[in-house]
């Protein structure tokens, strides 16, 4: 059923006003709390059983529940219960002193709790705001399409595809450039040490500066490229390098296989493994994203209907799961078609720093082994981040400036539109984070 319009309550005076939002406020604080610290606890748990340590053993079960009580959680369950804070208290007090409802309620509420954002630190408020003004765009695009006035077929796929791209390319050939990805987990997942990455990184950048006269590698640092390699480099991979090496004088038209994954001859044999890895990692963590958010939100429907609950979560979690190790066995089996085409084929002559690019494109067509439902969602968490490393990169070459505090100012704005658009046509919302935000507002 389409969910009806927001409409405040009609309030004696400002003292009832305030009380309200105070209440609303602490009860957000509590359950953002028990969310955030709850999957944070989770996670330390699913990493101490990795390890297999025993319990009681040194500092286990106090690291357990620190990580419940971490600054993370509280500064995260701060901003959302000043944000419910600001919001009711704002919202109600405008309806109490104009005595009707519109969308500028709404907006200017919205502005002022989007203030709430202060509370987390530097980077983190780059997150949210880009968070923010996904969610306030995605709700201008769906009423556009409400009104059949914009209407793109997989559109938020098709998003998803755009941002991967720009985040591989960056984490690839520009890793300074921070956007909230973690380039170690991204390099730690795929099996690539970042000195691997580094050597590549550099081979690129010296055939662009030198494409007539082929430039020089060391030969020193891409042994010790493949004998730093995690799992430890097959001998053969050693004599495999040298040779191509001797075969171009010296040079490397592209940073060959055996450099990049030398503990495993195959490609084949090393995307197999890599997409087994991804899965065994990953799944705990899809587990408890999955399950935590139904003890905290539905924990009454979960009690009534166990079974039909836990089995959504298992088909969740597998579909996430699938989703992800197949994005990562992509992009590498991409990178080691590259490879294919320049050695085997000589389809092109050398690396090109675009196909870092493709690559994150068409393996981002993973996509669709997730729910339907959670395409969206991925779209609006990846797309902020590929536009802040698209940013960033012109900003290193001169064509962007820096406004201070602007996550501030455009956190707050698009929380303005995005509360607008709950209060008068909540429909508009994708339907995850209307229940979310109603479960918190109350």
């Amino acid at each position: 059923a389409r969910p009806p319009p927001y409409v405040p309550p009609k309030w004696d005076g400002v003292a009832p006003i305030s009380v309200h939002a105070v209440k609303g406020g602490a009860r957000a604080f509590v359950m953002a709390y028990g969310i955030r610290g709850g999957m944070a606890m989770l996670l330390k748990i699913v990493a101490v059983l990795r390890r297999r340590c025993v319990w009681g053993e040194g500092r286990t079960i106090p690291q357990v529940f620190t990580s419940f009580f971490s600054t993370e959680s509280r500064r995260f369950a701060s901003v959302v219960g000043s944000f419910t804070f600001l919001w009711k208290f704002t919202n109600n007090l405008i309806h109490h002193y104009t005595g009707r409802q519109s969308r500028w309620n709404g907006a200017v509420a919205g502005t002022v709790a989007g203030l709430s954002i202060l509370f987390e630190e530097k980077e983190n408020r780059k997150a949210l705001a880009s968070q923010f003004c996904m969610r306030g765009l995605q709700a201008a695009y769906n009423a556009l399409n409400v009104h059949r006035e914009l209407r793109i077929p997989h559109g938020d796929s098709l998003l998803f595809s755009i941002a991967c791209g720009s985040v591989m390319y960056a984490f690839i050939m520009q890793p300074k450039v921070r956007v909230g990805v973690d380039y170690a987990w991204i390099s730690k997942t795929a099996r690539i040490p970042s000195r691997n990455l580094a050597f590549n990184r550099e081979n690129v950048r010296a055939w662009e500066h030198s494409p007539n006269v082929p430039p020089k590698i060391d030969v020193t640092e891409m042994l010790a490229c493949i004998d730093n390699n995690k799992p430890l480099a097959v001998p053969a991979m050693r004599a495999r390098a040298l040779e191509y090496v001797d075969a171009h004088g010296g040079a490397m038209p592209i940073v060959p296989c055996s450099v990049l994954h030398p503990s495993d001859t195959s490609c084949i044999k090393f995307s197999a493994k890599l997409w087994y890895r991804t899965a065994l990692g990953i799944w705990p963590v899809y587990a408890a994203l999955n399950f935590v958010p139904l003890v905290v939100l539905k924990s009454g429907a979960l009690i009534n209907n166990p079974k039909t609950h836990l089995a959504r979560v298992a088909h969740s979690t597998l579909r996430s799961t699938l989703f992800l190790s197949t994005f990562v066995q992509t992009y590498m089996n991409l990178v080691c078609l590259e490879r294919a085409a320049v050695d085997r084929w000589g389809i092109i002559s050398r690396d090109r720093r675009v196909w870092y690019y493709i690559s994150g494109l068409l393996c981002a067509c993973s996509i669709f082994l997730e729910n339907p439902a959670r395409r969206a969602e991925l779209a609006m968490y990846v797309l902020p981040k590929g536009m802040m490393s698209l940013w960033r990169v012109s900003y290193n070459r001169g064509r962007m400036f820096r406004i201070p505090f602007f996550e501030v100012y455009a956190g707050a704005a698009a929380m303005g539109m995005l509360m607008s658009v709950y209060q008068t046509e909540p429909h508009l919302m994708s339907s995850l984070l209307f229940k979310v935000m109603e479960k918190i507002l109350g």
